[in-house]
């Protein structure tokens, strides 16, 4: 009896080839049916960003069983889909295809949730986001593989451009076509944003609080009087210390007026996509990778919410946005004396910037260099109490740093916090594993694929967040409030770590791009704001009563008279 001979390894292979291949078309399949069931339920349902809740029309409890049913049974098949392309395809199981296997079959224990909750229902949502991206993943990843075989690669190396690109030497990025075609979709975008803004000011949707506070503050300064304004009674560092506001006085002279911070606040945010087109393009050396990720930040759910600021306009947080991502482009190259002029210059505009500065500073202390990490910590750290405990007492009438008050029911100090925690610890914690912190976690995260917690920089984004949850004022935890600004840099990093990780050979993870592509629009029209979203048909922009109102009143009012008027109103006689 002869013995039966061994797969040869490129019989191997060859199985590996035509699983891949004979999986790859019902995983399309799949992906396409999740796809338009989730948007069935997305177009029909309202997702709420504040409580993080799921509402049908009406406010009803639940929704149509169908459009569910048939969601988790394709979401299901994706997942036995995924396990098999993961058994078949290698011989050895990634971790990945396990919990993409694992997560659309724990929807139905949701969707029981949901009946009871409405919140169970958001969490279904940005998981079937999830799961669809990472199926997504898994389809690319098992084309690539196909792509393996010889016979395949000669079929398709006419269109291979990424692969191409991936070991191309980098040229001046700024200079490519394809990086003044982000530049081009950015102003077009700004241009918009500001123009709903202005569109909203008349609607009287824009109040005085905030961006009315800055626009007097800065008229303050050209007229000799410094940053104040008649809300706070003293310094605008009396609050925050926040010298870059100098910085805009000249630029402001130019356009004295309210829609100046508008369209500022706009290219601020939304220019973050010329860095990571930068980042991503030195990292994978791929301008077609750089681009689709540019794309997919302008995408990002939080950039078109933080713009508005929930109706609050400017904040000079925004322009350290920017500067952050900017300083972690000259990091990766190496560029420190770079890198410190973009760390102060973002560190101007807030005294916040410097708690994460600091995390990052302990991430280079043990991931790259010791002394310039702990240096950057230590800097930080002295940057913010100084700040906290000596520069913004000195220009209020209290004497303290003036933000206590966000956590006035926890001790409203450093040491009432501590004191507050040993007496009555249930009070702190339940601040921070309760719903809220988790659908925080999740609007932020679900639309990167998960991406960010895959790399260990993402913990420099830890305290912040800590202490957004932490505040007394719970609908802060929410993209549509100014208080993440600070983050998004960090899981950025992160991500572009996870999709091209830095190194001397560049490469990139298309699979892993491709997730985050797909989230972050499937998100971007369940959770932004733009003519492509959800909440945008829900939006008025009419606006001719009101304006024909304020036109009476400013004929009616003489400039040279002082005007009492409520928050919405005020900002128009600036």
């Amino acid at each position: 009896m002869h013995p039966v001979p061994e797969m040869s390894r490129t019989g191997q292979h060859r199985v590996g080839y035509l699983a891949s291949a004979v999986l790859a078309i019902p995983m399309a399949l799949l992906t396409v049916a999740n796809l338009a069931a989730l948007l069935h339920v997305l177009y029909v349902a309202r997702v709420d960003t504040v409580r993080y809740e799921l509402r049908w029309p009406g406010d009803q409890a639940g929704g149509p069983f169908g459009g569910f049913a048939l969601f988790l049974a394709v979401a299901i098949a994706l997942g036995a889909a995924v396990w098999a392309r993961g058994h078949l395809g290698k011989n050895k199981l990634h971790w990945s295809r396990v919990v993409i296997a694992a997560w659309p079959a724990a929807l139905p224990v949701v969707w029981i949730a949901y009946a009871l909750d409405p919140r169970a229902g958001f969490l279904m949502v940005l998981a079937a986001i999830v799961a669809s991206g990472w199926g997504g993943a898994r389809f690319v990843d098992a084309v690539l593989r196909y792509r393996e075989n010889p016979a395949a690669s000669a079929a398709i190396s006419a269109v291979d451009v990424t692969a191409a690109e991936q070991h191309a030497p980098v040229a001046r990025w700024w200079q490519e076509p394809a990086f003044w075609a982000v530049v081009g979709l950015t102003g077009v975008l700004a241009v918009f944003h500001t123009w709903v803004q202005i569109q909203m000011h008349r609607m009287l949707e824009y109040g005085s609080p905030d961006i009315g506070y800055y626009t007097e503050m800065l008229l303050n300064v050209l007229r000799g009087r410094g940053l104040r304004s008649e809300a706070f009674g003293h310094h605008f560092f009396g609050e925050h210390f926040s010298p870059g506001l100098y910085l805009l006085v000249p630029f402001f002279a130019a356009c004295p007026r309210i829609e100046f911070l508008m369209a500022l606040g706009a290219i601020a945010v939304l220019s973050g996509a010329w860095a990571i087109y930068a980042l991503t393009r030195v990292s994978s050396g791929s301008s077609a990778a750089a681009t689709l990720l540019a794309l997919a930040y302008l995408l990002y759910p939080s950039n078109s919410r933080v713009i508005y600021g929930a109706s609050y306009g400017f904040h000079e947080i925004l322009l350290a946005l920017p500067l952050m991502l900017w300083s972690f482009y000259v990091y990766t190259r190496q560029r420190w004396l770079c890198f410190l002029l973009f760390a102060l210059l973002a560190l101007s505009f807030k005294e916040d910037v410097a708690i994460v500065y600091a995390m990052f500073g302990l991430y280079v202390a043990v991931f790259s260099r010791r002394w310039c990490g702990l240096l950057l910590g230590a800097g930080c750290v002295l940057y913010f109490v100084v700040t906290i405990r000596w520069i913004v007492p000195a220009f209020n009438e209290q004497g303290t740093y003036s933000k206590y008050y966000l956590y006035a029911g926890l001790g409203g100090t450093p040491g009432g916090i501590v004191a507050h925690f040993f007496q009555n610890p249930t009070l702190l914690l339940g601040r921070l594993f309760t719903w809220r912190p988790l659908g925080y976690a999740m609007t932020l995260t679900a639309p990167l694929a998960l991406a960010p917690l895959r790399r260990p920089v993402v913990l420099a984004a830890l305290p912040t967040f800590i202490f957004i949850c932490l505040m007394d004022t719970p609908d802060f935890a929410s993209i549509k409030f100014w208080h993440q600004a600070t983050l998004l840099p960090i899981l950025w990093l992160a991500t572009l770590q996870s999709i091209a990780p830095c190194g001397t050979r560049r490469t990139i993870r298309p699979g892993m791009m491709t997730a985050v592509l797909v989230c972050t629009g499937l998100t971007h029209y369940a959770l932004g704001f733009s003519p492509i979203s959800r909440v945008w048909r829900d939006v008025p922009l009419e606006h001719e009563r009101e304006s024909a109102l304020i036109a009476r009143l400013h004929a009616l009012i003489p400039k040279s008279d002082a005007v009492q008027a409520s928050a919405r109103l005020s900002a128009h006689f600036i």
